[in-house]
């Protein structure tokens, strides 16, 4: 009977001041979400990029560690890798490499090599000069192109 019901006890939705506890988890965890999306995903991603060689090198070590697969499954990691995770440098690439890497057309990769040919690339702006380049796929590749 001594049993009272206080204003923090209840919800803060009904005690009127403000949204409610769950409400507030679910703001904090999507901030949360939104800032590793943001830092960690980014210093991940950056740590991450390596040459052909080098994805080459390190499935190579998964098979050898024991990695279960067939030659066509490999096959495929490593071309997922080189379209998605592989540096590449835009002045010495040749044109297949180019055009699988910026998933562009041969003619726009030729047009890439001709362009650099006269004068070397020095940013991602300058190679979005190229004709033909889509620029938003550029953005979206920019952490996997280097201009040396």
């Amino acid at each position: 009977m001594g049993d009272k019901i206080h204003a923090q006890d209840l919800p803060s939705q009904f005690a009127g001041f403000g949204p409610s506890i769950d409400a507030l988890r679910q703001i904090l965890e999507e901030r949360k979400r939104k800032i590793l999306e943001t830092y960690e995903t980014r210093r991940v991603q950056q740590t991450a990029r390596k040459s052909y060689e080098d994805w080459h090198e390190t499935v190579q070590k998964m098979v050898d560690r024991g990695a279960i697969g067939t030659d066509e499954q490999f096959a495929e990691i490593m071309d997922y890798l080189f379209r998605t995770q592989t540096l590449i440098d835009v002045n010495s690439a040749d044109v297949q490499d180019l055009q699988i890497v910026l998933n562009t057309s041969a003619a726009v990769a030729g047009a890439v090599v001709a362009r650099r040919t006269r004068k070397k690339f020095t940013s991602l702006h300058d190679l979005k000069s190229v004709g033909g380049i889509d620029a938003a796929a550029l953005d979206a590749k920019a952490d996997l192109l280097v201009f040396r």
